[in-house]
């Protein structure tokens, strides 16, 4: 994301509020990275929607409306972006 020309980070810092963003930077997710990030990660009633391009990967639109279904109306939802 870092390296990208067309970062989609600083769109979401414009248009989120500041408390409901959490940006970590690195490699990888595990022991080095923010305790609060990975907490956020493996919470169950928090569910996560990753952001991952790839050839068999869902529109954004699609996996709203896939998660969607499935929580409860005002679950917090959890997006990584990679």
């Amino acid at each position: 994301e870092r390296k990208r020309k067309n970062r989609s980070i600083p769109l979401l810092q414009l248009c989120l509020d500041p408390n409901s963003l959490l940006i970590a930077c690195g490699r990888r997710f595990g022991t080095q990275v923010k305790s609060t990030v990975m907490d956020h990660l493996n919470d169950p009633t928090e569910p996560c929607l990753l952001l991952f391009p790839g050839p068999s990967a869902l529109s954004l639109e699609e996996g709203i409306k896939k998660i969607g279904q499935q929580l409860k109306s005002g679950t917090k939802v959890n997006v990584v972006a990679l």
